[in-house]
């Protein structure tokens, strides 16, 4: 898949993207890819998959930008921060009682 960003109320494309990769990774960053609210999802996160929380989009003033490794997300988000983007705690708490 690579990076692939989903905007504009693209929730069909963003929904095949999800599915078809459902164990990538989901950037959430606003429109103007503001990196102090953007939050790493997995791709099966309740929070951005299913029926949007806020509204009736999941792409309205949010883009989701897509990933298949983690290599590539974390190389994404230093070239566009200079960091890594803040884990969302939702994913954590999932993925620490899988354990």
């Amino acid at each position: 898949m690579g990076v692939e960003e989903s905007r504009n109320r693209d929730d069909l494309g963003y929904s095949h993207r999800v599915a078809g990769h459902g164990h990538g990774y989901v950037i959430n960053i606003q429109r103007t890819h503001n990196s102090r609210d953007a939050r790493l999802h997995t791709a099966a996160c309740p929070t951005i998959t299913g029926t949007p929380a806020r509204g009736d989009t999941f792409t309205g003033d949010w883009v989701k930008v897509c990933f298949v490794s983690r290599a590539e997300l974390d190389d994404w988000a230093l070239r566009q921060f200079g960091s890594a983007v803040q884990r969302c705690g939702t994913c954590q708490r999932q993925a620490r009682a899988a354990r």
